[in-house]
Order: C-alpha cells, then sequence, then structure tokens
C-alpha cells in the first residue's frame, strides 16, 4: 500500500518543500533579469543607433558604468544586499552554500570590472575627437547585436545555476570562482567573435 504524504518522513517533505522553493526563485530571477536587460539593452542599442553616438561617448559612458559596478561592488564587501528583492534572496542561498567561495568570486568580478572600465576609458580617448559611430549599419544587425547580447547574458545565468547545482550534488566549492571566470571568459570570446564575423560578412557582402 503506498504511503500518503503525511506518512512521509518530516525531512522528506521539507527537502521536497525546498527544492520547490528553489525552483521558483529560480524562475523569478530570471524573469526579473529579463524584465530589466530587454528594454535596457534594445532602448539603448537603439539610442545609440538613432542618435548617432560617437565611438568616445559609447566607451566614455560604459566605462563610468563599469567603474561605478566594480566600484560599488567592493565597498559592499561581503553584503548580500540588493535594491532588488529577488537578488537578494538569490545572493544570500547562493552565500549559504559557496561561503568563502561566494566572497572571492563577487570581489574578482568587481576587480575586473574596474580593470575593464581603464580599458575603456582608454578606449575611449583613442576616439578622443572623432567623428566616427559607433553603429552605422543596416537596422538588421542591430537586431543580431540586441539578440545576442540578451542571449549572452542568459547564457552566463543558466551556466552560473548549472555550477551551483553540481555544488549540491558535488559538494565541490573549492575553486569554484576561478573555474567560473574561465568559462565566462571563454563564452565572452566565442559570442565576440560570432559578432566580429557577423560584421565583416556584412560589410563584405556590400548589402
Amino acid at each position: 500500500m503506498v504511503s500518503n504524504s503525511g506518512d512521509r518522513p518530516a525531512e522528506y517533505v521539507k527537502r521536497g518543500e525546498k527544492i520547490i522553493h528553489i525552483k521558483s526563485m529560480r524562475k523569478r530571477q530570471f524573469a526579473a533579469i529579463n524584465l530589466m536587460i530587454i528594454p535596457v539593452v534594445t532602448l539603448s542599442v537603439v539610442a545609440v543607433y538613432i542618435f548617432n553616438i560617437t565611438s568616445f561617448y559609447f566607451y566614455l559612458t560604459l566605462a563610468i558604468f563599469c567603474l561605478f559596478q566594480g566600484g560599488y561592488g567592493v565597498m559592499k564587501r561581503e553584503s548580500t544586499s540588493s535594491m532588488i528583492s529577488i537578488y537578494e534572496e538569490v545572493n544570500k542561498y547562493e552565500k549559504s552554500l559557496m561561503g568563502e567561495e561566494w566572497v572571492k568570486q563577487k570581489k574578482v568580478i568587481n576587480y575586473w570590472l574596474i580593470l575593464f572600465s581603464m580599458v575603456l576609458f582608454g578606449k575611449s580617448f583613442v576616439f578622443y575627437g572623432s567623428a566616427a559611430l559607433v553603429l552605422d549599419v543596416d537596422p538588421s544587425i542591430i537586431i543580431a547585436i540586441i539578440v545576442m547580447i540578451i542571449l549572452m547574458i542568459n547564457i552566463g545565468q543558466l551556466f552560473h545555476i548549472y555550477y551551483i547545482n553540481r555544488l549540491i550534488k558535488n559538494g565541490k566549492v573549492k575553486g569554484f570562482w576561478w573555474k567560473q571566470l574561465v568559462i565566462a571568459s571563454v563564452i565572452g570570446l566565442l559570442v565576440a567573435f560570432v559578432m566580429m564575423f557577423v560584421m565583416i560578412l556584412y560589410i563584405t557582402s556590400g548589402i
């Protein structure tokens, strides 16, 4: 005779409830990410295209944004707080799983953002006084760029969640942050290569 849910051990029921909660949390996380990035990325790329933003102002704005993000992250130290409640919930959950590795991961991300902002500042001053436009291409390429950026962010999140789930199964937390950094770098390079290939193909096709 099959036992009903009332006969199950309390531990089993509690574990099932936790799994359901985590799945719900991840769904809300993806919903929040896409509700933000889809309009922000779309409007940003369209604005750059419509208002003929020069390369100098584009790289300068991006550099300031990255510097602010990295600096704010460094000042937060080990805090899991966030203005967006679902992000705070995810931070607390992941920190409880990863411990010191979570702190290391956040530090690496923040310092990389600061370093990247320095590169972008340098890039912006290369174009100082230049009238070169960031996007002087066909609208179809603009759509491809928007889709690529949104896909890249979502794929990055999927890989992150996949490795967090592996932590739960294997319990191998040590070295997590640098492995994820390597994977993120590889994905970034692949996306950059694909985008460069599409642009070269567009230019050489003479469309």
